[in-house]
């Protein structure tokens, strides 16, 4: 298990502690604070970058590592849990994810490409907090798309871009998550995902990657 804590350690400079705690801006909005490389392999943990809507992009680092969830935390105590890449819970937002059901139902992205799997549909359920939604039902479908050549900071990578589309008809939400994934591993480097229909996209981009 990898722990970290809110606040960045002692010896992290001036600069990267302020890119830190800017990451207020990913809810409230703000232009984007610059990092650099160098800022992020001064900091010991695995770190991602996100954007939420058209608010600033922040810089989060991972707090936890427990079984194949990954939680990152914000300076703000803005938390994302994340499995297999996708957001299952978060803490901390306008309106949370505080309930996913079918995540253990979902295969890794890792399993989808192994077994070649073009197009999967699946059911998932979802509770919200505001407004309160208890039980929201979504239908899934995931289809591999194709390799696609993604750069994150200076570093370019040869990832497989995989969509799911979700639908819930009662409520007419229509959404398409994009997730970039090494091919080797199935780790998702990137991805832009709707968690809610009243909160805006949120863009990733894994800077660090865990250990």
């Amino acid at each position: 298990m990898q722990v970290s804590c809110s606040y960045l350690p002692p010896q992290v400079g001036s600069q990267m502690r302020m890119a830190y705690q800017g990451v207020s801006g990913i809810v409230f909005g703000y232009e984007d604070y610059p990092i650099t490389q160098a800022m992020v392999d001064n900091i010991p943990y695995a770190s991602m970058r996100m954007k939420i809507g058209k608010g600033g992009a922040g810089f989060l680092i991972l707090k936890e590592k427990n079984a194949n969830i990954n939680s990152w935390v914000s300076a703000d105590e803005i938390t994302f849990n994340i499995k297999y890449g996708r957001i299952v819970e978060t803490y901390g937002l306008f309106n949370d994810l505080n309930y996913y059901y079918g995540s253990d139902k979902d295969l890794s992205f890792s399993s989808l490409l192994k077994k070649n799997i073009p197009l999967k549909k699946s059911i998932r359920t979802i509770s919200l907090s505001n407004p309160e939604v208890r039980g929201l039902i979504i239908e899934v479908s995931t289809e591999v798309k194709g390799l696609e050549r993604v750069t994150i900071l200076n570093k370019s990578y040869d990832l497989i871009l995989i969509e799911e589309t979700i639908i819930n008809s009662y409520i007419k939400w229509v959404s398409v998550n994009q997730y970039w994934v090494d091919p080797s591993d199935g780790f998702v480097w990137k991805s832009h995902q709707k968690i809610a229909p009243n909160i805006p996209l949120i863009k990733i981009e894994i800077l660090k990657k865990p250990a």
